[in-house]
């Protein structure tokens, strides 16, 4: 969604109050199905769950806001128990075309509570009440509501595109010094830890984040002095301090001259004898726009920052970096690398063969944990421009950090509807086309080669022992080698293997070790781990000398439990060469 062209919608446009309700929803509540009866905001101020409205889910929390239009249903399942409160209203006249969209439904995560509890609670006493003034009110209160929604919304897309977390805070406490803040409270907003926090501040800057705010409060204050005739209390008020007294401690300490002096001296002195911005840390004096050369190249970078484009994505349309060039992946970084991206994060259990991925990465990849436990504190470090996930459930966590695209390669039907997916993500469409070209061509090559040493009538089966006492054998899968095998190399299955299991659509069939010599083909391709169990490999092998005209050929797990199509083309060159390398089997 394009919040300003949004806000911009509401602009002038009159509404009816319809209900103002707060419900609460257990967590072992069963889940009752509901409709919006008119256009309805949805606001979670305690808890955390599950909402979902229509086909779209929401992984909510504290301080949540949804939009849906009339007639959406609503489903809310409690993790813990949620307070939520509903704001149901209607237009006034028809909406123009052009305004459709206004009943577009939207959710995000929020990071200032107070002032949108305040006014929704305000909002339904108002409500409630039957006098018609307060009634009219009421109304008055929602725009409130509206306007303090707006503006967070926007802020929290607009740190979300911005790659500098240093900057991002500097501009939090430039915006909100005037407020009781600390760096707790900052640490929460920008989900990360106090200290985490102090030491990027320590790293970039060499300093800490309440001196900043410190050095920005005494550029207001001193602002003041020069500019009015505010009392010092007054001024105290106005750059975050209780009293006038903690304002003159800290001018005096910062400055070297109380307030009251500061502003005798340049009664007699003038100009010359201006202090503030001038002994601000250049970072801070950038955001304040007090240097010229920071003020220019805070304006160019910041139309850099804001070039973006919006996708279609799983979880609705994405506002997401133009060209991004900072990428974290959990699990599809065989995508990322065939368009010419190296991602900057990426899980230790995608990265350790390092070999396989070498000539297609430009750059260290820094570990974020494994697959299937990723480390938001890590990703978070790395102040990526863009996440990308296989997992929509993960979704909300990772969009507190940066624009998050769900991608999920198994609704796509080739690889090259994957990898131009991937081309259009990652604004690399000519990359994924070059890739796409000279992926046709090695296969082209490979499968030749595979046609000169053996014919096309002997038959393959792919085993995977590794895990249990059983054996899986590979169908139509992409992991485990099956699309390398099958489908990019065209190898034929063994008899048994496409009856029962490529035929009945099958990914993987569950069978006894000692039934494994039925599904046997002339080539038997087997995924070998370290992590599996040497015995249960033992007890295979005894019934593979069952079968002594099956040649054997180990295959190294850790290589082929990726499908995507990079990771496949390698998995099919090595397979051709291991099959090359045993050399035909001689005609029974």
């Amino acid at each position: 969604m394009d919040i300003e062209q949004y806000a911009a919608l509401w602009d002038n446009r009159p509404i009816r109050l319809l209900d103002v309700r707060r419900y609460e929803y257990e967590s072992n509540q069963v889940p009752s199905s509901q409709i919006c009866p008119s256009n309805t905001f949805l606001y979670v101020t305690r808890g955390r769950g599950i909402v979902w409205l229509n086909q779209e889910m929401h992984r909510v929390d504290t301080c949540y806001a949804i939009h849906g239009s009339q007639g959406a249903h609503l489903s809310v399942i409690a993790d813990e128990a949620i307070e939520l409160y509903w704001v149901v209203y209607m237009f006034l006249g028809p909406l123009p075309v052009e305004a459709a969209d206004l009943n577009a439904h939207f959710g995000m995560q929020l990071s200032y509570p107070s002032p949108l509890l305040e006014h929704v609670v305000q909002l339904q006493k108002q409500w409630e009440n039957i006098d018609y003034l307060e009634r009219i009110q009421s109304t008055a209160q929602f725009y409130q509501w509206l306007y303090e929604l707006l503006k967070q919304i926007r802020q929290h897309r607009a740190l979300a595109l911005s790659p500098d977390r240093t900057m991002q805070v500097i501009g939090y406490l430039a915006e909100h010094y005037k407020e009781q803040i600390t760096v707790e409270h900052v640490a929460v907003i920008f989900h990360c830890s106090p200290r985490y926090l102090n030491r990027l501040f320590q790293n970039r800057l060499h300093t800490s984040p309440g001196r900043v705010l410190s050095q920005i409060r005494m550029a207001q204050a001193s602002r003041l002095l020069r500019q009015t005739e505010a009392t010092l209390q007054n001024i105290a008020e106005q750059v975050g301090y209780a009293n006038g007294f903690t304002l003159s401690r800290y001018f005096k300490k910062n400055f070297g001259i109380s307030p009251m002096s500061y502003r005798e001296q340049l009664k007699k002195h003038g100009p010359a004898f201006e202090i503030g911005a001038g002994d601000l840390g250049s970072a801070v004096k950038v955001w304040l726009g007090t240097d010229s050369e920071g003020t220019a190249n805070r304006a160019n970078s910041k139309s850099i920052e804001t070039r973006t484009r919006t996708i279609a994505t799983p979880m609705g349309s994405i506002q997401v970096p133009d060209r991004p060039s900072r990428v974290v992946v959990d699990w599809d970084i065989g995508h990322v690398l065939a368009v010419g991206v190296t991602p900057l994060g990426a899980p230790h259990s995608l990265i350790g063969s390092k070999e396989w991925f070498a000539p297609y990465m430009n750059a260290e990849v820094n570990n974020i944990g494994n697959h299937n436990q990723i480390s938001l504190e890590k990703v978070l470090e790395l102040e990526p421009d863009l996440i990308i996930t296989w997992n929509p459930c993960a979704y909300a966590s990772y969009a507190r950090i940066a624009p998050t695209v769900v991608f999920q390669s198994e609704a796509y039907q080739t690889v090259a509807e994957e990898i131009q997916a991937m081309g259009h993500i990652l604004n690399r469409k000519k990359e994924a086309a070059n890739w796409l070209d000279e992926f046709a061509r090695r296969i082209s090559l490979v499968r030749h080669h595979v046609s000169t040493y053996v014919s096309s009538e002997r038959t393959f089966t792919i085993a995977d022992p590794n895990w249990s006492e059983h054996v899986d054998l590979v169908g139509n899968s992409k992991g485990r080698g099956g699309r390398a095998a099958y489908e990019l190399l065209g190898l034929k299955p063994a008899e048994k293997v496409r009856r029962e299991i490529m035929e009945q659509r099958l990914e993987y069939a569950q069978i006894e070790r000692s039934a494994i010599s039925r599904f046997l083909g002339d080539y038997l391709l087997m995924l070998n781990s370290s992590q599996g169990s040497p015995s249960a490999q033992s007890m295979l092998k005894s019934e593979l000398d069952k079968k002594p005209s099956c040649e054997v050929i180990y295959l190294e797990w850790n290589k082929y439990f990726l499908s995507d199509p990079l990771s496949s083309l390698l998995q099919a060159e090595e397979i051709a060469q291991r099959i090359t390398a045993v050399g035909p089997i001689p005609m029974r």
